[in-house]
Order: C-alpha cells, then structure tokens, then sequence
C-alpha cells in the first residue's frame, strides 16, 4: 500500500456570495497545500440551513468519489494550524497501520453523543478533553480511543465533519447513506456519524491540523484540540 499526501483532492465547500470565506480558503489552501488538486464545491443554500450542509457534503463525497483519489472535503470555516501540519508522518502513519482506516479526520470537535457516564466522569471539570481508561472524553460528548500511537488516536463518537480525510471509497458511501437518512428524518447529517464510526476504522490527530476560526463564524472553542498531554481521571474519582 502507497499513500502520498500530495496525491489527495481537497474539496471545499463554499458559497461563492461569502466572499470573506472564500478568499480565506483560497489563501490557506494555496499557501499551505500549493501540490494538491483543489475544487471548490457550492454550498446549498437551503432552508432548514442543516439540510443544505448536507446537500453540500453530499455533493462533496460524490465529486470525491468520481476523482478516484483519497479526499478531503473541508467547509469554509477551517483555517489551518501550522504548528501542527505534517504531511510526512500522516503518510508514515497510515503506512504502517497493519490495517488502513477508511478516513482520517484531520480536525476533531468535542460534540458527540455524550453518555450519562461520560456527562458524570466530566462534571464539573474544565478540560476540553480527558483520559479514562483508555478513553479520551470530550467536554460536549465525543469520545476517541487510545490505540498506542503518539499521533493517532481511534474517533469512537464524534459529530463534525469539518476536516474529514476520507481513505476509502466505500465509507464515502456509507456517509452518504446516513446523510440520506438525516435529511428524512429532519437532522443534521453530523449526529448519524457516530453510527458509522463504531463500525468503522476511523482514525483522528491527536494533534489536529484543522480547527473551524471564530473571526469567521466557526467553532473555534469546540475544534481547537490538543490530544496530547491529557489529565487522567483516576477509575476511584467514579462510583458507579
């Protein structure tokens, strides 16, 4: 198995009225990704404004797909922390995974599906993120596990698909199906993707790449993560 980073097509997604974001993108996809093939993909203004996002990944995933590459698709609210990009030991990483994950997710959020375990392990803390047991647990709910390896870590429960690496063709299209179902079911697509990754190898940074910029409307304070270096909740800080 081969995989060059520069062989990726980044996808992003835009609504070409949002001229702030736009030139944003284009600035940080330039400077930062200048050897990878870049299209902007339309955003669909749609209301409710969740079903036009993911009318918009869907069309993403799609274009993806047809590029017979690996893919990223990133919405236009991501800027890129340059302290934490390296393409090199992504590649090494994926290289010597004994099994190849079907996406990466290059940016982390801290909103997942939130157990009343977890919501208890957390209470009254203030870290955006902690360890127990091998799981490391967000303050809004998602969950990542521990898998042995300085920069990856395994995303168990995550919603957000602001920077999402997609390795396999096939897990394109289990996304899509769930962003089907989503749009069916009045949701956004985002709270259906812990079903697939529990069913799935997906992998996280640890160190994450991209997080979604405040000055331009993104979550920054949900998105921008540091997995390293984590407090651990000792097992008798819990009664069960």
């Amino acid at each position: 198995m081969t995989f060059n980073f520069n062989d990726v097509g980044i996808f992003w997604i835009n609504c070409s009225t949002n001229i702030k974001r736009a030139e944003h993108m284009k600035l940080i996809l330039n400077k930062y990704f200048p050897y990878n093939k870049i299209y902007h993909v339309e955003a669909v203004m749609y209301s409710p404004k969740y079903h036009g996002v993911t009318m918009a990944h869907m069309v993403a995933i799609l274009q993806g797909i047809a590029s017979k590459r690996p893919f990223l698709i990133l919405e236009d609210d991501v800027t890129v922390d340059v302290t934490k990009l390296d393409t090199k030991m992504l590649e090494n990483e994926i290289l010597k995974m004994e099994k190849k994950p079907e996406a990466v997710y290059l940016g982390l959020s801290t909103w997942g599906t939130n157990s009343n375990k977890q919501k208890e392990l957390l209470k009254g803390r203030n870290e955006s993120a902690m360890e127990f047991e091998g799981k490391i647990l967000m303050s809004k709910g998602a969950r990542c596990l521990d898998i042995g390896n300085r920069n990856l870590v395994r995303v168990d429960d995550m919603y957000g698909a602001h920077a999402i690496l997609y390795l396999s063709n096939d897990y394109g299209k289990k996304t899509i199906q769930y962003c089907v179902h989503a749009i069916e079911v009045n949701r956004p697509h985002d709270v259906f993707l812990p079903k697939l990754l529990k069913n799935e190898l997906v992998v996280g940074l640890r160190s994450p790449w991209f997080y979604q910029l405040a000055s331009i409307g993104g979550q920054e304070k949900a998105t921008k993560l540091n997995l390293n270096y984590l407090k651990i909740i000792e097992p008798k800080s819990f009664s069960k």
